[in-house]
């Protein structure tokens, strides 16, 4: 487990397809997007890194992950998700799969659920076209403590 540092809120907001806000990280508003928290907890068997627990809790969103590095083959099969803990527009929220070898990675959103989201935006906006920003929209997960249990419950 570990705390504290930043990252670039840009990084971050892209994790999420957080377009709205990453357009304004772009612009540096905000610049960096504080740690509040780290813990991952990894095994590694027969050259294979499984994820049982991977979090990263900033101040505005927390990113997990799930999936295998093989370490054998060099290759990567895993996904990340992030939920916003607060309140954003602009948002079009997919797990993104990194996948490939370690030489050429490929990140992809999950199409499926882009889709879904896209198309009803789509539709929205050909009916009334202030609607078409609903489906962009998230509420966020509040204030969550999932590292905090993640920490008492490796004690």
């Amino acid at each position: 487990m570990a705390g504290g540092g930043d990252l670039s809120a840009l990084l971050v907001d892209l994790s999420g397809l957080q377009f709205g806000n990453a357009l304004l990280s772009a612009l540096g508003v905000p610049d960096r997007d504080k740690i509040e928290c780290f813990v991952a907890d990894f095994a590694l068997q027969r050259g294979e890194l499984q994820t049982r627990a991977p979090l990263l809790d900033t101040t505005s969103d927390i990113i997990s992950g799930s999936g295998t590095i093989n370490l054998r083959t060099e290759t990567l099969d895993y996904e990340i998700r992030t939920e916003v803990k607060h309140f954003t527009i602009g948002s079009l929220p997919a797990p993104v799969s990194i996948t490939g070898s370690f030489k050429n990675p490929g990140a992809m959103p999950d199409i499926r659920k882009l889709a879904v989201r896209g198309g009803a935006a789509i539709g929205l906006g050909v009916l009334f076209p202030p609607a078409a920003v609903l489906p962009t929209i998230q509420f966020g997960v509040g204030e969550d403590h999932r590292c905090e249990a993640l920490t008492h419950r490796g004690k």
